[in-house]
């Protein structure tokens, strides 16, 4: 147990800092991060991707002009990523979903919303996104959700609880939505049950 089964030098584009790793649907891994671009105070999102003993498959980087600073990654439920962070100057939410190579299919800056400081997201089961961010300025935790491109749906604010992590809040979050939706079908089916015997004659 705990034996090295290999290591791989990873760098591509100078003066990187590995932020994410997760596991992609072949077996391989995804690893994203930010590095300093050409420009002068501006950072990009890059992206390595390796197979299942570390060799890598190919890389990429994704931003423009400005200061891109990733926060979170994630696989998505069709093989792609998603990429959550902010923009400086001003700030900006930003949030970016990719295809298998890496390749951007959509992206979005949040802009004119209070919250400015990404934290953590989670797919839903929706296949939207949930995102949790907040203020430079506020210390009170807001959430965005978002349909299946990114587009938002609802915004509302709430707390952490004693000891609860970021990750722990939207966890629970998640885990609330899926409670409500549950006894919300109950009712329904409840509903449904007794209006059958009021008009059913066998009942």
């Amino acid at each position: 147990a705990g034996l090295l089964v290999w290591s791989k030098g990873i760098g591509s584009f100078g003066n990187e800092r590995s932020i994410s790793v997760v596991e992609t649907a072949d077996s391989g891994f995804a690893i994203g991060g930010n590095y300093d671009n050409a420009s002068p105070g501006s950072s990009d999102f890059f992206l390595v991707k390796l197979n299942r003993n570390g060799n890598k498959e190919w890389s990429t980087s994704i931003g423009n002009q400005r200061e891109e600073i990733l926060v979170s990654m994630r696989s998505s439920s069709d093989g792609g990523l998603v990429l959550l962070g902010h923009i400086d100057q001003p700030d900006e939410l930003y949030l970016v979903k990719t295809n298998n190579q890496g390749i951007p299919v959509w992206s979005k800056n949040y802009i004119g919303l209070t919250p400015n400081l990404a934290f953590d997201f989670q797919q839903t089961p929706d296949l939207g996104y949930i995102i949790l961010c907040s203020t430079s300025s506020a210390s009170e935790p807001t959430v965005i959700k978002t349909n299946n491109l990114g587009t938002p749906e609802s915004v509302s604010y709430t707390h952490l609880r004693a000891h609860e992590t970021p990750e722990h809040l939207v966890c629970r979050l998640l885990l609330e939505k899926k409670k409500k939706k549950k006894k919300k079908k109950h009712t329904t089916n409840a509903q449904d049950n007794t209006t059958h015997s009021k008009t059913c004659k066998r009942c």
